[in-house]
């Protein structure tokens, strides 16, 4: 089941960081990731948000030719789709329209041109990863949990206030859940499983490779 199928799926901004701030350019910035960690976070987030799908659309749907979308037309896109069906999620980590179009975003804070600039898996995965080094909890983003800093329940709280398909750590629950019907599809157990495993050096395999679904069991 996609999390698209639900608002779960969609990215939400929920904190603005100030102009001063710096920002932090994921080490792989506009390329697909080789780093172990990296990929592995990423595909723990994918894996239930979008089935891994790179082409995952709301709700519960895919479209062949996302990937071949510049960021202008898939804004022309989202809108549609907003209009048609009511969300714009968008691709293997659901970026939503408001995310996307955020002057404190991933696109814009890379200074990605909406009109060269296609929807392809590196530039998904680019916007990700600079979610993933930039919003959620100021010293419990992916910079300090890899440095050891952060720990895989503080991690596991950050990501769960970006997408809404992964439990808030200390309540079981997405933290946006009420809205649509947004709820968490993993447990915190298994979750802080996956993260202690990439942290180590373990390797995610998402689901539709593995023999059993992992809700509850690890």
């Amino acid at each position: 089941e996609l999390a698209a199928t639900n608002p779960s799926a969609a990215i939400q901004a929920i904190e603005i960081l100030p102009e001063a701030q710096a920002y932090i350019a994921p080490p792989a910035e506009y390329a697909v990731t080789t780093d172990k960690i990296e990929r592995g976070v990423l595909d723990l987030i994918a894996d239930y948000e979008s089935n891994g799908s790179y082409i995952a659309v709301f709700p519960s749907s895919t479209q062949s030719n996302l990937t071949t979308l510049t960021l202008t037309e898939l804004d022309a896109d989202m809108l549609t789709r907003i209009n048609n069906v009511g969300g714009s999620a968008s691709g293997r980590y659901q970026i939503i329209r408001e995310t996307l179009l955020d002057t404190s975003g991933p696109a814009v804070r890379q200074n990605l041109n909406f009109n060269t600039t296609v929807f392809n898996e590196a530039t998904q995965d680019s916007l990700a990863l600079w979610l993933l080094y930039n919003r959620g909890t100021v010293n419990q983003r992916l910079q300090n949990w890899i440095d050891g800093t952060a720990t895989n329940r503080q991690f596991l709280f950050s990501i769960a206030g970006t997408w809404a398909a992964f439990p808030d750590p200390d309540t079981g629950f997405s933290r946006y859940g009420g809205v649509g019907n947004n709820q968490a599809l993993i447990t915190v157990d298994v979750a802080l499983n996956h993260l202690e495993n990439i942290r180590t050096g373990g390797t995610y395999v998402l689901r539709k490779d593995r023999e059993e679904d992992d809700w509850g069991v690890g």
